[in-house]
């Protein structure tokens, strides 16, 4: 403490500046191919300077700059966000296409959740190897009630909590696009919500109806369409699997919800 105080602290503001820091939240992009991107950024920092950090499923940058005022620093700033959103992945996308928000304690559960609450919208889900972990994660912010009507956890019991013909189950299997649909549109329908997202999938560590752990599909439907996305989660724990999986479907409803106002 005597060398924070009495040290480090004066060195720090003997210009009268301060420290001020930006954290820009990623998802669908790999640490190893945002520092490879962005090498030269993190090479020839200076000021502002850039920090990755990995975390479970996501990634997130901190920009850090040294500044007499915060509108000093947002200038600074402002500029390294725009060079870094305009910067092209490996595959030629935009880096800007995988910012889902800011700050250190946001998440996309709560940035999908404020985007329902923004547009007065309802939501319900039906969970198969996630375990109700998508339901737990709305409920865990005060007003879900506004947003959430009630869901289902669905272990092997598709066919009678959600009215899928057995016979239809045992055709495409549990792990798949159509019963992922089915779930999501179940779902919605039983509870007169405005979006249903529904996930199944292979948790692990064993495989299941020949895919291998990690493999998770994921439905969504509004009321007037549904669709599903299939994702593949490979060399993760169970409970890894599991969270990223919840992660996945709170950016498809965050998505969705952006469609509404055209911004994506």
């Amino acid at each position: 403490k005597p060398m924070v105080n009495q040290e480090l602290i004066p060195a720090l503001t003997e210009n009268h500046s301060s420290l001020y820091s930006r954290v820009l939240r990623f998802f669908g992009v790999g640490e190893s191919q945002l520092v490879t991107i962005l090498k030269e950024f993190i090479v020839n920092q200076t000021d502002p300077t850039i920090a990755p950090y990995a975390k479970v499923g996501e990634v997130t940058l901190r920009l850090s700059t040294k500044a007499s005022s915060q509108e000093e620093a947002d200038q600074k700033l402002d500029v390294l966000e725009k060079q870094i959103r305009s910067t092209k992945t490996l595959d030629g996308k935009s880096l800007s296409d995988f910012i889902y928000g800011y700050g250190e304690s946001n998440s996309l559960a709560f940035e999908a959740f404020r985007l329902l609450k923004h547009h007065g919208k309802t939501i319900t889900a039906a969970e198969s190897l996630t375990a109700g972990l998508f339901q737990a994660s709305i409920a865990d912010f005060s007003g879900a009630s506004q947003v959430f009507k009630g869901g289902f956890v669905t272990y092997s019991i598709e066919a009678k909590m959600l009215d899928i013909p057995l016979s239809q189950l045992e055709e495409h299997g549990v792990v798949s696009h159509f019963t992922a649909e089915k779930m999501a549109e179940g779902a919605r329908a039983k509870t007169d919500s405005d979006y249903g997202i529904a996930l199944t999938g292979v948790a692990g560590p064993d495989s299941l109806e020949g895919h291998p752990a990690g493999t998770v599909f994921i439905g969504i439907a509004d009321r007037n369409q549904v669709r599903s996305i299939k994702v593949v989660i490979g060399g993760r724990s169970r409970s890894d699997v599991r969270y990223i999986s919840t992660l996945y479907a709170f950016n498809l409803v965050r998505q969705a919800l952006l469609q509404e106002d055209n911004l994506i």
